[in-house]
């Protein structure tokens, strides 16, 4: 009974030490995506957030201090470098030349709050607004 626990706990560790949300990211765009992308997740000394692109032809390398920063660093490769658009609304992502795309940058920000989206304006963010929303007379 011990083994079987011990194995199951190694199993459950190896899978959350393993999984990478932005290879995964990679994957649901297109198959085989995140074989073109190596990322690296190291912590920043400063307080900014940042990503680096640098590489090319097979592979081009994703460094950042967290994954949020990582997958906009691969947005901001495919489009500005591949000219490929990815959106709720419509995805238009080309097959990927063999050769990527040889960049080498850095980008870095130093807010301390970042925001995803905000499309539902009139819905449930609008009650946390500051106003007279929905009081007019």
């Amino acid at each position: 009974m011990k083994k079987h626990f011990l194995l199951i706990l190694f199993l459950l560790l190896a899978t959350v030490v393993e999984a990478n949300p932005v290879k995964q990211m990679l994957e649901r765009f297109q198959k085989g995506l995140s074989n073109r992308f190596k990322i690296e997740i190291r912590s920043s000394s400063d307080q900014g957030d940042y990503f680096e692109l640098y590489g090319g032809g097979r592979k081009v390398t994703v460094r950042a201090n967290n994954y949020v920063s990582a997958a906009f660093g691969i947005n901001w490769y495919l489009k500005y470098y591949c000219h490929a658009h990815v959106s709720f609304c419509e995805d238009r992502l080309p097959d990927l030349p063999v050769d990527l795309p040889q960049v080498k940058e850095r980008h870095e920000t130093v807010l301390s709050d970042n925001f995803y989206m905000n499309y539902c304006t009139f819905s449930y963010t609008t009650a946390f607004g500051t106003g007279n929303v929905g009081n007019a007379r």
